[in-house]
């Protein structure tokens, strides 16, 4: 059985990801992180940016067939793993995290590396940074979703994750001290721009209050199980 992670960018996906590699190995995971990227897979690496000829059918299912033949235990990416023709939903992973804390969080980590120089109202404006989670979900319904984390509860959502598909990753936390040098708070936007990333990501806030609900009835059942 393999794990398909959906990581949205600034959930605490790193601290989670280095757990699941470090309990289910290197040679079990497979990653896909973008062209050359430190963190794709080689194989993935080769099949999905290096090959000119596939199509991106091609690709998918080339990767697909890959996590069969390897015997994968776990794939991540902040693509979304719908797209490969082995998904399923019923063993898949997703962190979330309150959408204007994520979407401060990720203009601030988009500043720091270098991947941005827009001011945080062209940031909120460009489509690309626009509603992550419904992007990543696309068509699958958020219930349908094996595994549900909210970031805000990260060590308590780990447990959950342990529960519910028998295994024993250990608590991490990557990047922790890049909270303490923000450039930006959520506490000090204008009501005005806190109100325009409302509205231009209102399919994610909706997801994501309709997310606490599933996570906290799935907690209860782990509590009471």
């Amino acid at each position: 059985m393999c794990i398909f992670f959906l990581h949205v960018p600034k959930t605490a996906g790193q601290s989670f990801r280095k757990a699941a590699i470090d309990y289910f190995g290197i040679e079990k995971s497979l990653l896909l992180y973008g062209e050359d990227s430190s963190t794709t897979t080689l194989s993935v690496n080769q099949i999905f940016y290096k090959d000119r000829k596939s199509s991106f059918i091609e690709k998918i299912s080339a990767i697909s067939e890959l996590i069969e033949q390897e015997n994968i235990t776990f794939f991540s990416s902040h693509a979304s793993a719908i797209l490969l023709p082995s998904f399923q939903s019923e063993q898949s992973a997703i962190f979330m995290r309150e959408p204007l804390e994520r979407i401060i969080s990720h203009y601030n980590y988009a500043i720091k590396k270098g991947h941005t120089v827009e001011s945080i109202e062209d940031f909120i404006e460009n489509p690309i940074y626009q509603n992550l989670y419904s992007k990543i979900l696309r068509d699958i319904p958020i219930e349908s979703i094996k595994f549900i984390g909210l970031t805000e509860k990260y060590e308590e959502s780990l447990n959950l994750f342990n529960f519910t598909f028998n295994t024993k990753l250990k608590v991490y936390h990557v990047n922790k001290l890049w909270f303490f040098s923000k450039k930006l708070s959520p506490r000090k936007l204008s009501k005005e721009l806190e109100e325009r990333i409302r509205e231009v990501n209102q399919k994610d806030f909706i997801l994501y209050q309709k997310a606490k609900e599933i996570y906290s009835e799935r907690i209860h059942i782990w509590e009471v199980s």
